[in-house]
């Protein structure tokens, strides 16, 4: 067994594991990208029955169906994030799905009917679980093991603790804009942040 190691006090720990995080560029990048992507790329969840609703006018079904295509996209996603090129290109892979994220998202926003709806739903899971799975290998591949849990709370807050920050932000500016130039925003947000 391990010996038991020393608890050192939290603050200065976590201090540690911000200060690594911030002055490693490949991690750095990693986290300030998430930021965006999970509070505006994958906030528009929390909207989406006022998109059915209001925006599509197709109602609870057709909020089911969207829900079922995000979900459909996600599946295919996590799939395609284990392929042998994602494994040799994951820098790449992120700034496209976090890009794609966004121009899908944009779609969705201006989506003319429900069938448009239907398939840019499908590429937006598609692309927003493919960036989450991708960046959370990259964060742990890159991540010493004496330094995970720090770096993987980050991981944590960044992509848990942003997402009704941004859902709030997103509603607040649909009551004003209207809803598809709040989601609009967003996706143009992401897009800027994969490149």
């Amino acid at each position: 067994a391990d010996p038991p190691r020393s608890c050192e006090p939290w603050l200065p720990a976590v201090r540690y594991g911000l200060g690594y995080t911030w002055r490693d560029r490949e991690l750095r990048s990693v986290l300030l990208v998430s930021a965006v992507v999970a509070m505006l790329g994958t906030s528009y969840q929390a909207l989406m029955p006022a998109l059915a609703r209001d925006t599509l006018q197709v109602g609870a079904w057709g909020l089911g169906l969207l829900l079922t295509s995000v979900g459909v996209g996600a599946v295919a996603g996590a799939v395609f994030s284990g392929t042998p090129w994602v494994a040799n290109h994951p820098q790449r892979t992120l700034g496209v799905l976090a890009s794609c994220t966004g121009l899908s998202l944009l779609a969705l926003a201006y989506a003319p009917n429900l069938a448009a709806a239907l398939a840019m739903a499908t590429l937006l899971g598609f692309c927003s679980i493919g960036y989450l799975v991708v960046g959370n290998a990259t964060v742990q591949l890159k991540t010493p093991a004496d330094l995970m849990g720090r770096v993987m709370g980050q991981w944590v807050v960044v992509n848990a603790g942003t997402m009704p920050v941004g859902a709030l932000a997103l509603g607040a500016l649909a009551e004003v804009a209207g809803l598809p130039a709040s989601l609009g925003l967003a996706g143009i947000a992401c897009t800027l942040a994969g490149l």
